[in-house]
């Protein structure tokens, strides 16, 4: 059968989606599929895909929280072999969350995430075959990237290129937040030269977070960072081998892109697809983060042509956070954030070259992919050529619906509403949406729904009543330039309590979230005066606490 695309109007996606949990109540993990790819219009799976795998946090209510995964046919199919405890990661007794995944070859797929343990929390890894199993070699419960004392977050991958992955997470081993880094082969073991616990990146004693990984595409990779320097944070890159050494005529201590007095936070990194990196991350200038973007040599220096402070990515007034990244596939790059422009939260996009200047068709103050009245948040971007796909959260509906924008040449693609399309609106939470390429210029999006099942076009068994869970997102935005902001979900009424912590274990602030009853939810520190450095929120309801951290910039 033919599954190009066989006409050019517009038509609307499906608002539903396919399950990818069977299980009798949770949170679920939905895609959305339709049967064509039309050109000029919607976001869609083409049917003529490679088969993907899904993954998620799985919160079963009275259960420990799971790292589950999923595989969906090019007929949008579950895996009947999958579902739903085949999908297990690991074996560990503990809580599992902060996943990230990454493909691995033609038919594998690499995962890491963190797990509590008695000490803190370490970070683990697994690689899956495209039937489910673990790979030959690798350890059924996964194979530890560090062993050392204390807390680690924030686990990123990228792949080695030959069958193992790199990892950086962020570390409080020493009591302060550190950025390491590890290896593990094919095999499923640590490779040989990188210390059993990590390696420590930029050899500072300075506080190091949120850091981000991206291959070099020579079995290295490039880690990114921010760090304390003085009374501010800059942002860092180092280049690291598949040896685990310093790249040639890198500094141990990494380089400054861009030097600059401003505050430089929340790196997000890509590769060039040349051997280079393209990097984007926030600077603060009196109180509003602004987006600068750059593009770094594989030698470790500034690409030629580029602005020295670095390219902004858009001269308008207003907050510009959480930028996520692609290549265009011609060493330039396309970005999507939030921003504040217009007082609430919209999406916006731009898109830049290799040289460093905006590219054509694109407005300095960056395009509009969604501007409507109410909040936007959580922006996912699949570049696509040129063009770019976005997805994200929307209220426009009164609850949270995830919602989809295809931008060309700095405007909305023809056919694409000005304002996204949703792509589903059933009843529940439907949050963090996420995208990939379905392999024929379109799109496949997956996002976590707490819908009730039954009687649902998904027509798969399912509660008779809205999933409860309990779970802890985050803080937003993240870091914290002024107020802090947490986003979690309760399953019912029952007493709970959220804490904001020092790394030294001193309470903060305590706020009881029970009264809030079931739902998702999102409450402020604003009253409580923070000072700038690193924290840990712990949400606790009846003898379970989940934890996570947050960076907080003055």
């Amino acid at each position: 059968m033919d599954f190009r695309p066989q006409c050019v109007r517009a038509v609307p996606v499906a608002h539903h989606g396919w399950c990818l949990d069977l299980s009798s109540r949770g949170t679920f993990v939905f895609v959305v599929a339709t049967h064509l790819l039309l050109a000029a219009s919607i976001l869609s799976v083409s049917q003529a895909l490679c088969d993907p795998v899904m993954n998620g946090l799985d919160f079963r209510v009275d259960a420990r929280v799971r790292i589950y995964a999923q595989r969906v046919s090019s007929a949008g199919a579950v895996d009947p072999n999958w579902s739903p405890d085949p999908s297990r990661l690991s074996a560990g007794a503990g809580h599992e969350y902060a996943f990230a995944s990454i493909p691995n070859g033609s038919n594998a797929t690499v995962v890491a995430w963190v797990e509590a343990t008695r000490s803190g929390s370490g970070v683990r890894a697994t690689r899956l075959e495209v039937d489910g199993t673990i790979s030959s070699g690798w350890p059924v419960g996964g194979v530890s990237l560090s062993g050392a004392a204390g807390y680690r977050y924030g686990v990123k991958a990228t792949s080695d290129g030959a069958g193992g992955a790199l990892f950086t997470w962020q570390d409080l081993r020493s009591a302060r937040p550190r950025v390491f880094a590890q290896r593990v082969t094919s095999s499923g073991a640590i490779a040989s030269g990188w210390p059993q616990d990590g390696l420590a990146i930029g050899g500072s004693s300075a506080d190091q977070e949120v850091p981000a990984i991206v291959s070099d595409s020579s079995g290295g990779a490039f880690v990114a960072w921010q760090e304390r320097q003085g009374a501010i944070f800059q942002v860092r890159v180092l280049r690291i081998t598949s040896a685990g050494a310093v790249s040639s005529g890198w500094p141990s201590t990494g380089i400054v892109p861009c030097p600059s007095s401003n505050q430089q936070i929340a790196p997000v990194v890509t590769s060039d697809e040349v051997g280079g990196l393209l990097i984007v991350w926030e600077s603060v200038v009196q109180g509003e983060s602004k987006l600068i973007a750059a593009r770094v040599t594989a030698a470790g220096t500034l690409s030629s042509g580029w602005p020295s402070s670095g390219l902004a990515l858009a001269t308008a007034t207003g907050q510009q956070r959480r930028a996520v990244l692609a290549s265009d596939g011609h060493a330039g790059g396309l970005v999507g954030w939030w921003d504040t422009r217009a007082g609430g939260g919209d999406i916006y996009a731009q898109a830049f070259t290799s040289g460093g200047a905006i590219a054509a068709g694109w407005p300095a103050a960056g395009a509009a992919a969604c501007t409507q009245g109410s909040e936007q948040l959580a922006p996912a971007l699949l570049g696509s050529g040129s063009d770019l796909f976005l997805a994200w959260e929307d209220f426009r509906g009164g609850s949270t619906d995830v919602y989809a924008q295809r931008m060309t040449a700095g405007a909305p693609a023809s056919g694409w509403p000005a304002n996204g399309v949703a792509l589903t609106t059933d009843g529940g939470e439907q949050y963090a949406p996420r995208l990939m390429n379905d392999g024929s210029g379109g799109a496949i999006a997956t996002w976590f729904d707490t819908r009730s099942i039954s009687g649902s076009p998904v027509s798969v068994p399912g509660p008779s009543r809205e999933p409860q869970i309990f779970a802890l997102f985050g803080p937003w935005p993240s870091p914290a330039v002024r107020g802090l902001r947490v986003a979690f979900a309760l399953p019912d009424g029952a007493p709970a309590k959220l804490e904001l912590l020092d790394i030294a274990g001193r309470r903060i602030a305590s706020r009881e979230v029970g009264s809030l009853g079931a739902g998702r939810h999102l409450v402020g520190f604003e009253r409580t005066h923070i000072p700038a450095g690193i924290y840990v929120i712990r949400l606790t309801r009846g003898g379970r606490s989940l934890t996570t951290t947050a960076s907080v910039l003055r």
